[in-house]
């Protein structure tokens, strides 16, 4: 079994109410990317560079244990919305954060209400795949390592809820934490990223913040 040893989960305050009491608050609009699954109020964004616009962090824990994944097309994680179909990424282990189970595979299919990644051809190994290992974007666009937190949902929409993207690039307010080492994002709903952003874990690719 992998595991992340340490690994706790602690709330605090909701968003506003703590950042209406913190003077160091660093509030700012940001634009969210069309295209991508819905999000709510507290989910970790990531810059995509080239555009400069802002798209739910495409990374996230697995949630339903996998013990031959050798013919297996699909992975459940704790939030698919950071991911679209044609996305290449790679399966880490999560007790050390860097460790490819396995790499370079493309989605060819994301279920937003099931959190569901589907690959385009089978796994094709007998490695398992524990609930500490995550998904994550192969290549980083920038949206693994320049982060922020949204304080507003995504809210515009389109498509049934299987499916349903961001249909328009969207104005938010958020707050932003600048640049993370990757090292310190192992794994969204732990507080190992979360302390790299000053602030706690709600689980399920949430968080809550005060700076």
């Amino acid at each position: 079994m992998h595991g992340v040893p340490g690994q706790s989960e602690e709330t605090v305050p909701a968003v506003g109410a703590v950042l209406a009491e913190s003077a160091n608050a660093r509030k700012t609009a940001v634009v969210v990317a069309s295209g991508y699954g819905p999000f709510s109020e507290g989910k970790i964004l990531g810059l995509v560079t080239a555009t400069l616009k802002w798209r739910p962090m495409p990374k996230s824990r697995v949630t339903t244990a996998v013990a031959d994944p050798t013919l297996v097309t699909t992975v459940v994680v704790e939030d698919a919305s950071g991911f679209v179909v044609g996305d290449v990424v790679d399966i880490v282990n999560g007790s050390d954060g860097s460790s490819v189970i396995y790499n370079d595979k493309t989605l060819s299919g994301v279920n937003y209400e099931t959190n569901t990644l589907t690959f385009s051809a089978a796994l094709g190994a007998s490695t398992a795949i524990d609930t500490a290992d995550f998904v994550k974007k192969a290549t980083d666009d920038g949206s693994l390592t320049s982060l922020a937190i949204a304080l507003q949902p995504s809210l515009a929409r389109t498509g049934a809820a299987a499916t349903e993207t961001i249909s328009e690039d969207r104005v938010i307010e958020a707050v932003k934490s600048g640049v993370v080492d990757e090292a310190a994002v192992i794994d969204i709903s732990t507080v190992g990223v979360l302390t790299a952003l000053g602030g706690t874990s709600e689980g399920n690719g949430h968080a809550r913040v005060g700076f």
